[in-house]
Protein backbone atom coordinates (compact mmCIF):
# COMPACT_ATOMS: atom_id res chain seq x y z
CA UNK A 1 0.00 0.00 0.00
CA UNK A 2 1.58 3.45 -0.83
CA UNK A 3 2.10 5.75 1.94
CA UNK A 4 -0.41 8.35 1.22
CA UNK A 5 -3.00 5.29 1.22
CA UNK A 6 -1.72 4.19 4.20
CA UNK A 7 -1.71 7.87 6.32
CA UNK A 8 -5.63 8.27 4.86
CA UNK A 9 -5.99 5.02 6.64
CA UNK A 10 -5.05 5.74 9.84
CA UNK A 11 -6.98 9.04 10.09
CA UNK A 12 -10.25 7.79 9.27
CA UNK A 13 -9.45 4.97 11.80
CA UNK A 14 -8.90 7.78 14.25
CA UNK A 15 -12.15 9.30 13.12
CA UNK A 16 -14.33 6.36 13.63
CA UNK A 17 -12.57 5.54 17.70
CA UNK A 18 -13.04 9.44 18.11
CA UNK A 19 -16.51 9.33 17.00
CA UNK A 20 -17.72 5.89 18.95
CA UNK A 21 -16.36 6.89 21.88
CA UNK A 22 -18.35 10.26 22.16
CA UNK A 23 -21.41 8.70 20.98
CA UNK A 24 -20.67 6.09 23.60
CA UNK A 25 -20.19 8.17 26.46
CA UNK A 26 -24.03 9.51 26.94
CA UNK A 27 -24.74 5.84 27.47
CA UNK A 28 -22.48 5.74 30.34
CA UNK A 29 -23.80 8.85 31.77
CA UNK A 30 -27.45 8.18 31.24
CA UNK A 31 -27.07 5.35 33.65
CA UNK A 32 -29.73 5.54 36.78
CA UNK A 33 -27.58 6.56 40.01
CA UNK A 34 -29.86 5.01 42.31
CA UNK A 35 -28.98 1.66 41.08
CA UNK A 36 -25.58 2.23 41.88
CA UNK A 37 -26.04 4.36 44.98
CA UNK A 38 -25.78 2.69 48.77
CA UNK A 39 -28.70 4.68 49.35
CA UNK A 40 -31.34 2.57 47.10
CA UNK A 41 -33.15 0.25 49.59
CA UNK A 42 -33.33 -3.01 47.50
CA UNK A 43 -29.47 -2.51 46.53
CA UNK A 44 -26.42 -3.57 48.43
CA UNK A 45 -22.73 -2.62 48.56
CA UNK A 46 -20.27 -4.41 47.09
CA UNK A 47 -18.82 -7.51 48.06
CA UNK A 48 -15.53 -5.90 49.12
CA UNK A 49 -17.30 -3.17 51.24
CA UNK A 50 -19.26 -5.03 53.15
CA UNK A 51 -16.46 -7.36 54.00
CA UNK A 52 -14.60 -3.92 55.04
CA UNK A 53 -17.65 -2.87 57.54
CA UNK A 54 -17.72 -7.19 58.89
CA UNK A 55 -14.21 -6.75 59.50
CA UNK A 56 -14.50 -3.43 61.44
CA UNK A 57 -17.13 -4.48 63.54
CA UNK A 58 -15.32 -7.94 64.00
CA UNK A 59 -11.66 -5.80 65.12
CA UNK A 60 -13.76 -3.42 67.16
CA UNK A 61 -15.59 -5.86 69.24
CA UNK A 62 -12.08 -7.41 69.65
CA UNK A 63 -11.08 -4.52 71.27
CA UNK A 64 -13.48 -4.37 73.29
CA UNK A 65 -13.36 -8.34 74.79
CA UNK A 66 -9.66 -7.44 75.62
CA UNK A 67 -10.31 -4.29 76.90
CA UNK A 68 -12.65 -5.80 79.20
CA UNK A 69 -10.23 -8.52 80.15
CA UNK A 70 -7.73 -6.65 81.00
CA UNK A 71 -10.09 -4.29 83.48
CA UNK A 72 -11.64 -7.90 85.07
CA UNK A 73 -7.82 -9.06 85.80
CA UNK A 74 -7.35 -5.64 88.14
CA UNK A 75 -10.72 -7.38 90.03
CA UNK A 76 -8.97 -10.56 89.90
CA UNK A 77 -5.68 -9.09 91.03
CA UNK A 78 -7.53 -7.42 94.22
CA UNK A 79 -9.47 -10.56 94.54
CA UNK A 80 -6.67 -13.49 94.58
CA UNK A 81 -3.62 -11.67 95.86
CA UNK A 82 -4.36 -12.90 99.69
CA UNK A 83 -4.71 -16.43 98.55
CA UNK A 84 -1.47 -16.47 95.85
CA UNK A 85 0.42 -15.39 99.08
CA UNK A 86 -1.18 -18.19 100.82
CA UNK A 87 0.38 -20.51 98.39
CA UNK A 88 3.43 -18.52 97.78
CA UNK A 89 4.50 -19.00 101.57
CA UNK A 90 3.13 -22.40 102.31
CA UNK A 91 5.36 -24.14 98.85
CA UNK A 92 8.48 -21.51 100.45
CA UNK A 93 8.59 -22.98 103.83
CA UNK A 94 7.54 -26.86 102.52
CA UNK A 95 10.89 -26.64 100.36
CA UNK A 96 12.99 -25.26 102.89
CA UNK A 97 11.54 -27.77 105.51
CA UNK A 98 12.10 -30.73 103.03
CA UNK A 99 15.64 -29.42 102.60
CA UNK A 100 16.44 -29.33 106.41
CA UNK A 101 17.54 -25.23 105.91
CA UNK A 102 14.69 -24.97 108.65
CA UNK A 103 17.05 -27.53 110.89
CA UNK A 104 19.86 -25.60 109.75
CA UNK A 105 18.46 -22.01 111.53
CA UNK A 106 17.24 -23.66 114.10
CA UNK A 107 20.92 -24.80 114.57
CA UNK A 108 22.30 -21.43 113.94
CA UNK A 109 19.71 -20.07 116.81
CA UNK A 110 17.65 -18.67 114.44
CA UNK A 111 13.33 -19.80 115.50
CA UNK A 112 10.94 -19.75 113.34
CA UNK A 113 9.22 -16.89 114.66
CA UNK A 114 12.64 -14.96 113.45
CA UNK A 115 12.10 -16.50 110.00
CA UNK A 116 8.50 -15.42 109.76
CA UNK A 117 8.90 -12.19 110.64
CA UNK A 118 9.96 -10.90 107.29
CA UNK A 119 6.78 -12.99 106.21
CA UNK A 120 4.39 -11.01 107.86
CA UNK A 121 5.78 -7.44 107.02
CA UNK A 122 5.55 -8.18 103.08
CA UNK A 123 2.00 -9.30 103.77
CA UNK A 124 1.15 -6.24 105.52
CA UNK A 125 2.94 -4.64 102.36
CA UNK A 126 0.81 -6.50 100.16
CA UNK A 127 -2.18 -5.80 101.91
CA UNK A 128 -1.66 -1.76 101.78
CA UNK A 129 -1.57 -1.79 98.73
CA UNK A 130 -4.51 -4.07 98.07
CA UNK A 131 -6.34 -0.99 100.00
CA UNK A 132 -4.68 1.84 97.86
CA UNK A 133 -5.54 -0.09 94.66
CA UNK A 134 -8.88 -0.54 96.32
CA UNK A 135 -9.32 3.26 96.90
CA UNK A 136 -7.46 4.65 93.31
CA UNK A 137 -8.22 2.42 90.58
CA UNK A 138 -10.71 -0.59 91.25
CA UNK A 139 -13.82 1.33 91.37
CA UNK A 140 -12.56 3.06 87.70
CA UNK A 141 -11.71 -0.08 86.43
CA UNK A 142 -15.13 -1.60 87.69
CA UNK A 143 -17.08 0.45 85.79
CA UNK A 144 -15.14 0.69 82.49
CA UNK A 145 -15.89 -3.53 82.76
CA UNK A 146 -19.83 -2.80 83.29
CA UNK A 147 -19.76 -0.43 80.54
CA UNK A 148 -17.66 -2.32 77.82
CA UNK A 149 -19.45 -5.45 78.82
CA UNK A 150 -22.92 -3.65 78.61
CA UNK A 151 -22.06 -2.56 74.96
CA UNK A 152 -20.23 -6.03 73.62
CA UNK A 153 -23.94 -7.95 74.74
CA UNK A 154 -26.36 -5.04 73.27
CA UNK A 155 -27.54 -4.22 76.82
CA UNK A 156 -29.58 -0.70 77.41
CA UNK A 157 -27.84 2.31 77.68
CA UNK A 158 -27.09 3.97 81.09
CA UNK A 159 -24.67 6.05 83.03
CA UNK A 160 -21.57 5.11 84.83
CA UNK A 161 -19.82 8.37 85.78
CA UNK A 162 -22.07 8.94 89.25
CA UNK A 163 -22.33 5.51 90.76
CA UNK A 164 -25.31 7.75 93.35
CA UNK A 165 -27.17 8.79 90.41
CA UNK A 166 -28.14 6.83 87.34
CA UNK A 167 -29.74 7.38 84.12
CA UNK A 168 -31.18 4.53 82.08
CA UNK A 169 -32.84 4.35 78.95
CA UNK A 170 -36.24 2.63 78.65
CA UNK A 171 -38.99 1.76 75.98
CA UNK A 172 -39.55 5.39 74.58
CA UNK A 173 -39.05 6.96 77.76
CA UNK A 174 -35.75 8.28 80.35
CA UNK A 175 -35.46 6.62 84.17
CA UNK A 176 -33.36 8.81 86.62
CA UNK A 177 -33.05 7.24 90.26
CA UNK A 178 -30.70 7.90 92.94
CA UNK A 179 -30.89 4.10 94.67
CA UNK A 180 -32.29 1.05 93.47
CA UNK A 181 -33.27 -1.44 96.26
CA UNK A 182 -33.12 -4.89 95.00
CA UNK A 183 -34.94 -6.88 97.59
CA UNK A 184 -37.75 -4.48 98.29
CA UNK A 185 -38.02 -3.50 94.15
CA UNK A 186 -38.03 0.00 94.77
CA UNK A 187 -36.42 3.37 93.52
CA UNK A 188 -35.27 6.23 95.54
CA UNK A 189 -35.04 10.06 93.92
CA UNK A 190 -37.51 8.87 90.62
CA UNK A 191 -37.29 11.18 87.47
CA UNK A 192 -39.35 9.46 84.44
CA UNK A 193 -38.69 11.90 81.09
CA UNK A 194 -41.36 10.64 78.33
CA UNK A 195 -40.01 11.36 74.89
CA UNK A 196 -42.35 11.54 71.64
CA UNK A 197 -40.40 8.30 69.33
CA UNK A 198 -40.28 10.74 66.17
CA UNK A 199 -39.07 13.95 67.73
CA UNK A 200 -37.43 13.22 71.07
CA UNK A 201 -39.97 16.21 72.44
CA UNK A 202 -40.68 15.61 75.99
CA UNK A 203 -44.36 15.27 76.61
CA UNK A 204 -45.00 14.08 80.07
CA UNK A 205 -42.53 14.15 83.46
CA UNK A 206 -43.33 12.19 86.25
CA UNK A 207 -41.25 13.06 89.91
CA UNK A 208 -41.83 11.34 92.87
CA UNK A 209 -39.95 10.74 96.09
CA UNK A 210 -40.41 6.89 95.59
CA UNK A 211 -41.76 4.02 93.50
CA UNK A 212 -42.19 0.87 94.79
CA UNK A 213 -43.18 -2.44 92.15
CA UNK A 214 -46.81 -3.84 92.92
CA UNK A 215 -46.59 -7.62 91.44
CA UNK A 216 -50.32 -7.43 91.34
CA UNK A 217 -51.00 -4.74 89.22
CA UNK A 218 -47.75 -5.49 87.41
CA UNK A 219 -46.80 -1.82 87.43
CA UNK A 220 -44.70 0.90 89.64
CA UNK A 221 -46.84 2.97 92.37
CA UNK A 222 -45.34 6.49 92.81
CA UNK A 223 -45.82 7.69 96.22
CA UNK A 224 -45.73 11.62 96.86
CA UNK A 225 -44.43 13.56 94.05
CA UNK A 226 -46.26 15.38 90.49
CA UNK A 227 -46.04 14.76 86.85
CA UNK A 228 -47.00 17.36 84.03
CA UNK A 229 -48.11 16.88 80.42
CA UNK A 230 -46.37 18.82 77.69
CA UNK A 231 -48.87 19.20 74.93
CA UNK A 232 -47.09 21.83 73.51
CA UNK A 233 -43.75 23.72 74.17
CA UNK A 234 -45.85 26.27 75.93
CA UNK A 235 -48.87 24.21 77.71
CA UNK A 236 -48.06 22.50 80.23
CA UNK A 237 -50.58 21.19 83.33
CA UNK A 238 -49.20 20.00 86.62
CA UNK A 239 -50.87 17.58 88.97
CA UNK A 240 -49.90 16.63 91.87
CA UNK A 241 -50.22 12.77 93.92
CA UNK A 242 -49.72 10.89 96.87
CA UNK A 243 -49.64 7.82 95.00
CA UNK A 244 -50.79 6.87 91.54
CA UNK A 245 -49.64 4.09 88.54
CA UNK A 246 -48.97 4.94 84.96
CA UNK A 247 -49.85 1.69 82.95
CA UNK A 248 -47.78 2.68 80.26
CA UNK A 249 -44.04 2.15 82.06
CA UNK A 250 -44.07 -1.55 81.58
CA UNK A 251 -40.31 -1.84 82.58
CA UNK A 252 -40.26 -4.52 85.69
CA UNK A 253 -37.69 -4.61 88.51
CA UNK A 254 -35.55 -7.02 86.73
CA UNK A 255 -34.75 -4.32 83.75
CA UNK A 256 -32.80 -2.16 86.36
CA UNK A 257 -31.17 -4.89 88.20
CA UNK A 258 -28.10 -5.23 85.94
CA UNK A 259 -27.48 -1.37 87.09
CA UNK A 260 -28.37 -1.72 90.52
CA UNK A 261 -25.21 -3.14 92.22
CA UNK A 262 -23.12 -0.08 92.78
CA UNK A 263 -20.79 -0.72 95.58
CA UNK A 264 -17.99 -1.88 93.60
CA UNK A 265 -18.06 1.34 91.90
CA UNK A 266 -17.37 3.26 94.64
CA UNK A 267 -14.17 3.55 96.86
CA UNK A 268 -14.91 3.89 100.70
CA UNK A 269 -15.72 7.39 100.84
CA UNK A 270 -17.57 7.38 98.14
CA UNK A 271 -19.77 4.48 99.57
CA UNK A 272 -19.98 6.11 103.07
CA UNK A 273 -21.68 9.40 101.49
CA UNK A 274 -24.02 7.25 99.62
CA UNK A 275 -25.21 5.22 102.90
CA UNK A 276 -25.41 8.31 104.71
CA UNK A 277 -27.74 10.01 101.63
CA UNK A 278 -29.52 6.76 101.52
CA UNK A 279 -30.26 6.55 105.03
CA UNK A 280 -31.71 10.34 105.53
CA UNK A 281 -34.10 9.32 102.88
CA UNK A 282 -34.90 6.50 105.47
CA UNK A 283 -33.83 2.86 103.04
CA UNK A 284 -32.35 -0.54 104.55
CA UNK A 285 -28.58 -0.10 103.86
CA UNK A 286 -26.98 -3.37 105.52
CA UNK A 287 -26.05 -4.65 102.37
CA UNK A 288 -24.14 -1.67 101.56
CA UNK A 289 -22.72 -0.95 104.86
CA UNK A 290 -21.12 -4.92 105.04
CA UNK A 291 -19.56 -3.89 101.35
CA UNK A 292 -17.95 -1.07 103.59
CA UNK A 293 -16.62 -2.82 105.73
CA UNK A 294 -15.32 -5.10 103.70
CA UNK A 295 -13.38 -2.52 101.88
CA UNK A 296 -10.78 -2.86 105.12
CA UNK A 297 -11.44 -6.17 105.68
CA UNK A 298 -10.70 -7.43 102.57
CA UNK A 299 -7.03 -6.16 102.13
CA UNK A 300 -6.07 -7.56 105.69
CA UNK A 301 -6.60 -10.37 104.74
CA UNK A 302 -3.69 -10.62 102.75
CA UNK A 303 -1.64 -10.49 106.27
CA UNK A 304 -3.99 -12.72 107.75
CA UNK A 305 -3.07 -15.50 104.88
CA UNK A 306 0.41 -15.07 105.84
CA UNK A 307 -0.37 -15.52 109.48
CA UNK A 308 -1.91 -18.73 108.64
CA UNK A 309 0.30 -19.82 106.18
CA UNK A 310 3.28 -19.68 108.44
CA UNK A 311 2.46 -22.50 110.93
CA UNK A 312 0.79 -24.38 107.84
CA UNK A 313 4.28 -24.33 106.12
CA UNK A 314 6.00 -26.05 108.63
CA UNK A 315 3.90 -28.66 109.34
CA UNK A 316 3.50 -29.83 105.90
CA UNK A 317 6.67 -29.54 104.89
CA UNK A 318 8.65 -32.43 105.25
CA UNK A 319 6.12 -34.05 102.86
CA UNK A 320 6.69 -31.48 99.93
CA UNK A 321 5.95 -28.44 97.74
CA UNK A 322 2.00 -30.59 96.95
CA UNK A 323 0.85 -30.99 100.21
CA UNK A 324 1.38 -27.13 100.72
CA UNK A 325 -0.81 -26.63 97.31
CA UNK A 326 -3.06 -29.38 98.68
CA UNK A 327 -3.59 -27.30 101.66
CA UNK A 328 -3.66 -23.94 100.47
CA UNK A 329 -6.25 -24.91 98.65
CA UNK A 330 -8.54 -26.22 101.01
CA UNK A 331 -8.10 -22.96 103.09
CA UNK A 332 -9.35 -21.18 100.13
CA UNK A 333 -11.98 -23.39 99.92
CA UNK A 334 -12.79 -22.62 103.27
CA UNK A 335 -12.55 -19.50 102.79
CA UNK A 336 -14.44 -19.13 99.97
CA UNK A 337 -17.34 -20.72 101.84
CA UNK A 338 -17.37 -18.62 104.72
CA UNK A 339 -17.19 -15.38 103.44
CA UNK A 340 -20.35 -15.54 101.24
CA UNK A 341 -22.12 -16.69 104.67
CA UNK A 342 -21.31 -13.51 106.96
CA UNK A 343 -21.84 -11.81 104.07
CA UNK A 344 -25.97 -12.89 103.42
CA UNK A 345 -26.11 -13.25 107.15
CA UNK A 346 -25.47 -9.14 107.52
CA UNK A 347 -27.36 -8.52 104.10
CA UNK A 348 -30.16 -9.76 106.15
CA UNK A 349 -29.55 -8.33 109.50
CA UNK A 350 -29.13 -11.58 110.81
CA UNK A 351 -25.45 -9.91 112.05
CA UNK A 352 -24.31 -6.16 112.39
CA UNK A 353 -22.99 -4.98 109.36
CA UNK A 354 -19.16 -4.62 111.05
CA UNK A 355 -19.24 -8.15 112.49
CA UNK A 356 -20.41 -9.94 109.59
CA UNK A 357 -17.70 -7.82 107.35
CA UNK A 358 -14.98 -8.83 109.56
CA UNK A 359 -15.84 -12.13 111.01
CA UNK A 360 -14.14 -14.31 108.28
CA UNK A 361 -11.32 -12.21 108.67
CA UNK A 362 -11.36 -13.01 112.89
CA UNK A 363 -11.89 -16.80 112.22
CA UNK A 364 -8.55 -17.23 110.23
CA UNK A 365 -7.17 -14.93 112.36
CA UNK A 366 -7.32 -16.81 115.68
CA UNK A 367 -6.51 -20.24 113.56
CA UNK A 368 -3.38 -18.88 112.71
CA UNK A 369 -2.61 -17.17 116.08
CA UNK A 370 -3.23 -20.45 117.78
CA UNK A 371 -1.56 -22.53 115.14
CA UNK A 372 1.47 -19.62 115.55
CA UNK A 373 1.81 -20.15 119.14
CA UNK A 374 1.44 -23.76 119.71
CA UNK A 375 4.31 -24.11 116.96
CA UNK A 376 7.77 -25.58 117.94
CA UNK A 377 10.40 -22.73 117.23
Amino acid sequence: MPPSSRRSAIRCSRAVTTTETAFCRPKVLCTPRRSRSFGDRTAKPPEGARNSLLNRRRDHGDEGVSLEWSQVSNELIYRLTPICILVSVLINFGVMSKQNEVTAFKACGVSLFRLSVPILIVASVFGGGLFAFDYSYVPGANRIQDKLRDEIKGRKNSTYLRPDRTWIMGEGRIYYYKYFDISANTMSGVNVFELEPNTFRLTRQILAERAHWSSSLKSWIFERGWYSDFKTDTDRTRHDFTATTFPELTEAPGYFVPTAMKDQWMNFQELDQYIRDLQKRGFETAGLQVQFYRKFSVPLFALIMALIAVPFGFLVGSRGAMTGIGVSMAIGVAYLGIDPLFQKMGEVNQLAPAIAAWSPDAVFALMGMYLLLRMRS
